[in-house]
């Protein structure tokens, strides 16, 4: 457990892009969080957008899983997001 946390702290300093502090491009659950924030919609929101649950939505963002393919399309096909991406 303990080598668990220590790979999940290490993974939580590449999300960033060293130069900019910036998510990087690969971290869609950060780009997203970013674009619900900017639109100003709550995970409940986007979650009825969506159609995920507000819970997937959340690791997502939190980074805690990844997305699928399947979702990353659900989101950047909603109106008003596929800008951000």
């Amino acid at each position: 457990m303990i080598k668990h946390r220590h790979h999940r702290a290490g993974m939580a300093r590449n999300k960033q892009d060293d130069a900019t502090g910036m998510p990087n491009e690969l971290d869609f659950g950060a780009r997203m969080k970013t674009m619900r924030q900017e639109r100003a919609w709550t995970l409940e929101q986007l979650a009825e957008k969506s159609g995920l649950s507000i819970s997937t939505l959340s690791t997502i963002e939190d980074g805690q899983v990844s997305a699928s393919f399947d979702t990353i399309l659900n989101i950047v096909h909603l109106p008003d997001a596929a800008a951000a991406f």
